[in-house]
């Protein structure tokens, strides 16, 4: 660098080639979708011998994830130029997640995994999955994806330590990357705001409340942070996850 007078010997990251990286990685998720169709109707046939309403269910949803993938990946033949980076890279995020649903399901259908995962471990990891693909960065989405190895590799090996703290790490990477949004913090408050919404002391909570609608009217968005999270402290116990849970639920369907 001239200007800095510097020399650097290591080569130094460009985005162009990351993004080419991902245009053509895109383009390949066209083609991928055939192989998973045909892995979903061989999962829907094994589970037609013993139906589940939970496999059932996430089969359902992969088919409509699957024809939104399908429909959004660019064809093999599509010129480079043509295809914007950061569709592509949604592309590319969203094929992986399939792929990683599809194969812990192709484990369940089979039997390979214990009832544990069956039901709460995959949950959690789908929630962070959703998460973490629509909000959470390059590497947050890494993370994800090396802590469910961690979990099925923990959970083959029946090390329950193990995986009651990569549960604990998952759930936590959620909740970092949910409270960097501003969306976030505002859809807690409009539910604790609600009438039916417990408090231990509602007199203060109604102080509060005020406090907090004037943060917004202002776009004061640390003083709403701080301001749901007294609120939180006047809630009974449990129901402060209640409110994050019920805020998460309402905020997804809107971003």
């Amino acid at each position: 660098m001239p200007q800095l007078n510097h020399h650097f010997t290591n080569r130094l990251y460009t985005p162009q080639r990351e993004e080419q990286s991902f245009v053509d990685l895109a383009r390949s998720v066209k083609s991928d979708t055939g192989a998973f169709r045909e892995r979903l109707d061989e999962l829907e046939r094994k589970a037609a011998d013993s139906p589940d309403e939970s496999t059932l269910a996430q089969l359902n949803q992969l088919r409509q994830d699957l024809d939104e993938l399908d429909a959004k990946a660019p064809a093999a033949e599509t010129a480079s130029e043509a295809i914007d980076p950061d569709d592509a890279r949604r592309v590319v995020d969203v094929g992986k997640s399939v792929r990683g649903r599809i194969g812990r399901l192709e484990r369940r259908v089979s039997g390979l995994d214990t009832p544990a995962v069956d039901t709460k471990f995959v949950e959690l990891i789908e929630a962070a999955e959703e998460v973490s693909n629509a909000f959470g960065s390059q590497l947050e989405k890494q993370q994800v994806a090396m802590l469910t190895r961690e979990l099925e590799r923990a959970a083959g090996k029946g090390d329950d330590r193990s995986i009651k703290r990569i549960c604990e790490e998952v759930e936590g990477l959620r909740w970092r990357i949910l409270f960097r949004q501003d969306w976030f913090w505002r859809e807690i408050f409009e539910s604790l705001s609600q009438h039916n919404a417990p408090f231990l002391d509602h007199t203060e909570a109604r102080r509060l409340i005020e406090r907090g609608t004037q943060a917004m009217a202002n776009g004061d968005g640390q003083a709403l942070r701080n301001t749901v999270r007294a609120l939180w402290e006047l809630q009974p116990k449990g129901s402060a996850d209640i409110s994050r849970e019920r805020a998460l639920a309402s905020g997804l369907r809107k971003y």
